[in-house]
């Protein structure tokens, strides 16, 4: 969290806050491009077009390395963050009968609070799967190692 409001002190000056919390549209944003179907598993998926560029260099040397990379994650609305993420985990998470700092705690270990993913900003993704399970895979451990 110290982070993300470090950020928001650096760019505040002439960045729209819609855009820091990743409430806008990205197929109306000139900065944000859809991800080529070659690499990814979803279709009208977005990304910040420098990100997208950089993610394209990083595809072609895993590739080299015998290594599959695909994006299963880009751009997440802040509507899509809160709604789809935040608000499932936490009933989930609520089901233990925990006290609330303590379902926040848990949360907040693997995702992003709704308005501080730089998903949001179009510049994070999930590589080849959402699960933890999938990176104790063989093939999964060797993604994670090339990735390191």
């Amino acid at each position: 969290m110290v982070l993300f409001s470090f950020l928001i002190l650096i760019f505040w000056d002439g960045v729209d806050r819609n855009f820091l919390i990743g409430n806008f549209d990205p197929s109306k944003n000139t900065d944000f491009v859809v991800i080529n179907p070659e690499f990814t598993t979803k279709s009208e998926i977005y990304m910040h077009s420098k990100a997208y560029e950089a993610f394209k260099t990083m595809y072609k040397a895993a590739k080299k390395d015998g290594i599959q990379l695909t994006i299963v994650s880009a751009f997440r609305s802040f509507s899509y963050q809160n709604n789809n993420i935040w608000e499932k985990k936490w009933a989930a998470q609520a089901k233990n009968n925990q006290h609330d700092t303590i379902t926040l705690y848990n949360l907040l270990k693997y995702s992003a609070f709704p308005g501080t993913s730089r998903h949001h900003w179009g510049t994070d993704i999930d590589l080849n799967s959402v699960s933890d399970q999938y990176f104790d895979t063989p093939y999964g451990k060797k993604v994670y190692k090339w990735l390191n």
